[in-house]
């Protein structure tokens, strides 16, 4: 019998993050290979090559785990950004990354909401402002 070693919720979290970063760091390739060629003509789809949608595509299946959001906010003027985590539920982390280096540094976990719509990044990229909540029920004493 072959015991398994259990992963602590420490370790789980920092496998999430660092999965996280990379999918984050593919999109924003797509984004800069997108922005390279597109002021070149898109070719139109003919009805030959288009492809009926599928019927397992417009159900969408329950996921097994639960995934992080990522909301990335980048400087103007600096070679940074700032990271919003979203996930496990209801609880936000905050990550500071330098473009130039690669490198992130993790930074606070906020139980509440950040709505990323409503945040900014200073242009030199030392100031994030941000507007968040913490949507809970009344008490009364």
């Amino acid at each position: 019998m072959v015991k398994k070693k259990l992963k602590t919720a420490s370790k789980r979290m920092a496998d999430a993050d660092e999965a996280a970063f990379r999918r984050v760091l593919a999109r924003v390739e797509v984004m800069e290979k997108y922005r390279a060629v597109q002021n070149t003509p898109v070719p139109e789809n003919t009805e030959a090559e288009a492809k009926p949608e599928s019927r397992a595509r417009q159900k969408p299946s329950r996921r097994k785990s639960a995934t992080a959001r990522l909301f990335v906010i980048r400087a103007r003027e600096a070679p940074m950004a700032a990271i919003l985590r979203r996930g496990p539920s209801k609880q936000v982390r905050l990550i500071s990354w330098n473009t130039d280096t690669d490198s992130f540094e993790g930074g606070q976990w906020l139980k509440g909401r950040i709505y990323e719509r409503r945040c900014d990044l200073s242009p030199d990229g030392r100031y994030l402002i941000y507007f968040a909540a913490n949507h809970k029920g009344q008490h009364f004493s």
